[in-house]
């Protein structure tokens, strides 16, 4: 009897302890929502007094951005040409000059932690300004000291500060970009990076090979003079007030997405913080087979795209000995730019043109070019000179290019719309530790072994390697094929419970 009389205690209490914990829980929860219901503007719902805002000084400040890109990706293309000097100033071996080259992606993370949560305030110039000044600064330790440890805090340094206005810019151009121009300038925002690459190289080349420290110095002073126009613009052309209310555009009045109705970044950020305070969970985004192969195949490419623009000299000039800096330039550059952009807006247009990644037919065009790329790879890892070489590098980055539209497309669709913002944090974190990060160390590591015996046995290893990206795009491109059926089969029959399949 006292064995069932304290068991009966023992329940009761712990009923009492639930029912407290839940009645705290619906406290703090409605203390959350009414936080959330508070507008994100003072007196938004009310006649709000909207700003002119300059086409023209809006058009000033993107061209500065975009010259700010390019410059901000020139220290790759500078490391690239000057490898040869750099590793023998700083006594690295190749697997150290990998990591020398990858490690900005591990400030990158660490940035997107940091800076992500940032956007949402309304000191979006100020902190532009700060980065820059700092990711500007930090070339100029190159010309101070040649210790390796001390640069290798550099580049991490470079990576965490350059991340806000690689995630800022194209926010800006979703918020203040000229209207008929907007898809345009979003193009050109996505092709920076490359072309930049290239800027970096032809400074590196046209450099004195011994001085190369004066190159990455001079990137530092573009970093600075370019980004000295962003500090004497007027402030209201980044505050994130206009983009929720809306600006006048000469006498018209362009309306910007309300954060209370609209689908503004803020809008979607609050909806996704009501979605997490309800209990929402990763493993929602792990069970989309779609999202992992997609976004391990872009990581695969990523891979392969970094190894190349890091180690083109050093491939070009041990594997294939080209010791004219000028020569592997004539041919890398071009190619270099004009595949990746070529072919992005040609995959995007012929992906657009059946359907779009939310159509079937986008499926089969995905597995084409993912196959021309393919095909690709064996003339490029047995090309004997660098003409050939260059011609099937514009081969290579046009198809593979002309996949990741479609592929970024599948990533974004397949993460439930409770968990945007998580998915798009996982798939930064895949793209950084199963692409830009380990490819240069793994190469640098397999050319140490192999590069007296064999020096083209590193860069054959990493073109083949796209064999598991081809694979991993095979499988995406199937479950994206059942998922889109499965959502037919839904809009058609409503009512009908279809049984979720990953």
């Amino acid at each position: 009897m006292k064995l069932n009389n304290k068991k009966n205690i023992n329940r009761l209490l712990l009923k009492k302890i639930k029912s407290i914990i839940n009645k705290i829980n619906n406290f703090q929860s409605k203390k959350i929502y009414k936080k959330m219901d508070k507008p994100l503007v003072e007196n938004q719902e009310e006649k709000v007094e909207h700003v002119q805002l300059s086409r023209i000084m809006r058009l000033i400040i993107f061209v500065t951005f975009v010259s700010l890109s390019i410059v901000m990706s020139g220290d790759n293309g500078v490391l690239s040409s000057s490898s040869k000097m750099i590793k023998k100033d700083l006594g690295l071996s190749d697997s150290e000059y990998g990591l020398f080259g990858s490690i900005p992606s591990t400030g990158r993370i660490i940035g997107s932690l940091v800076f992500m949560g940032l956007l949402a305030t309304d000191n979006r110039k100020l902190l532009t300004v700060c980065c820059l000044a700092v990711n500007g600064t930090m070339f100029f330790v190159y010309l101070i000291t040649k210790n390796k440890f001390i640069l290798f805090g550099v580049r991490f340094t470079i990576g965490t500060v350059r991340i806000y206005p690689h995630i800022y810019i194209p926010v800006w151009v979703d918020q203040f970009g000229v209207k008929p121009l907007k898809t345009l300038m979003m193009t050109v925002i996505n092709i920076t990076s490359p072309l930049g690459q290239v800027v970096g190289y032809a400074i590196g080349t046209f450099n004195v090979p011994e001085k190369w420290p004066y190159s990455f110095a001079l990137v530092g002073c573009l970093i600075w003079g370019i980004g000295s126009i962003i500090i004497i613009s007027p402030t209201r052309y980044f505050s994130a007030k206009y983009s929720w209310v809306g600006y006048y555009d000469g006498d018209q009045l362009v309306p910007t997405s309300n954060p209370r109705t609209g689908n503004s970044v803020f809008a979607s950020g609050e909806i996704q913080m009501k979605k997490k305070a309800k209990g929402g969970s990763m493993l929602e985004i792990l069970k989309k087979g779609a999202f992992i192969f997609s976004s391990y195949t872009r990581a695969n490419l990523l891979f392969i795209f970094q190894v190349i623009h890091l180690f083109i000299t050093d491939y070009a000039t041990n594997g294939l000995k080209i010791q004219d800096k000028k020569e592997i330039l004539k041919y890398y550059g071009p190619a270099s730019v004009l595949g990746p952009t070529l072919g992005g807006s040609f995959g995007g247009f012929v992906s657009t043109s059946v359907g779009g990644y939310e159509n079937k037919k986008s499926v089969w065009v995905c597995i084409a070019f993912g196959t021309l790329t393919l095909l690709m790879t064996f003339p490029l890892s047995l090309a004997k000179s660098m003409k050939i070489v260059g011609v099937c590098l514009f081969g290579f980055f046009f198809c593979a290019s002309a996949v990741l539209p479609t592929i970024v497309g599948y990533i974004i669709s397949s993460i439930p719309k409770a968990h945007k913002g998580a998915g798009s944090s996982l798939n930064l974190l895949i793209s950084t530790l199963a692409g830009n990060l380990p490819g240069p160390i793994i190469y640098g590591f397999i050319n140490d072994k192999m590069k007296a015996t064999n020096p083209t046995f590193a860069w054959k290893c990493t073109i083949f390697y796209f064999f598991l990206g081809y694979t991993s795009l095979l499988i995406a491109c199937f479950t994206r094929y059942k998922d889109l059926v499965r959502k037919e089969q839904e809009e058609k029959n409503p009512d009908v419970e279809i049984p979720t399949r990953t």
